[in-house]
């Protein structure tokens, strides 16, 4: 996961590798602190890879980016705002991933 604002990236963190599955659920949560008037240029990109192990590395399976109008659109803009109305409240969406 990778938070940015514009074109840079402030943070980036990574789940702990779920293995023996095809259907890993993680349920981690992230925390940014954020001036407010930083939020209008901010995104939040989660990218979800196939770990192989060993010389195989790994393979992206999907991603989904959260932002504001400049970067979203559909549920991923609408997942945005209710986080922006609600920064104290876990907000819980599901989302297509695209590659």
């Amino acid at each position: 996961m990778s938070f940015s604002i514009g074109n840079k990236i402030i943070k980036t963190k990574k789940t702990a590798v779920i293995r023996g599955t095809c259907d890993p659920m993680f349920n981690e949560s992230f925390n940014f602190t954020v001036d407010g008037d930083q939020l209008v240029n901010a995104s939040l990109l989660v990218t979800i890879m196939h770990h192989k192990g060993g010389e195989g590395g790994e393979r992206l399976i999907g991603r989904v980016l959260l932002g504001g109008m400049m970067y979203a659109r559909g549920t991923e803009l609408e997942h945005w705002n209710e986080m922006m109305v609600n920064s104290r409240k876990m907000i819980k969406y599901w989302h297509s991933l695209s590659v």
